[in-house]
């Protein structure tokens, strides 16, 4: 049983050095990848700062230059998506956040955002899918209720947005116990 015991700590430190040194499925060096995490993340913070300072090109130039590291990193286009809110840019918005969606599938953020700015336009028939993903990561996401609650009036049926909206409520008030 010791011998047992033994070979599979003798295993999992073999396989423990050989992922943090060896290199990735595409030849990238680990330390080499993580580093390079490091520095998109310091983008990032910078970009999120200079928008705190309405600096919004030089926060763009920033969140570019992260993407060029880390096309998959959802913040880049979040932080995007809201830089152009702020200048009124909601077709360049959408255009940011929906690209996001296509490469952070999992983003729910992203997703929220898209959908309430496909609403606000008008382009209900883009929200559904958007809540629904959220959904069935997470059936009692607020946000993505209460925005489904919105479609469903828009869309005639009072009694379903009611509905969705009180589920909501009832979710908000159990957090908060």
């Amino acid at each position: 049983m010791n011998r047992l015991r033994l070979a599979i700590l003798v295993m999992a430190g073999i396989l423990l050095l050989g992922y943090q040194a060896g290199p990735t499925a595409d030849g990238i060096d680990r330390t080499a990848r993580r580093e390079q995490i490091k520095r998109c993340r310091a983008l990032l913070k910078e970009a999120v700062k200079l928008i705190d300072e309405a600096k919004y090109d030089s926060a763009l130039v920033s969140l570019n230059a992260a993407a060029e590291c880390d096309s998959e990193n959802p913040d880049v286009y979040y932080h995007s998506g809201r830089i152009y809110l702020r200048l009124a840019d909601t077709a360049a918005a959408m255009t940011s956040l929906a690209a996001g969606v296509e490469k952070a599938p999992f983003s729910n953020r992203l997703k929220l955002l898209l959908a309430r700015l496909q609403l606000a336009r008008g382009t209900n028939d883009q929200v559904l899918p958007l809540l629904e993903a959220v959904l069935r990561i997470n059936p009692r996401q607020g946000e993505a209720l209460y925005l489904k609650g919105l479609l469903v009036l828009a869309e005639g049926d009072t009694a379903q947005a009611v509905d969705l909206w009180e589920s909501v409520l009832a979710i908000s008030l159990n957090r908060g116990k």
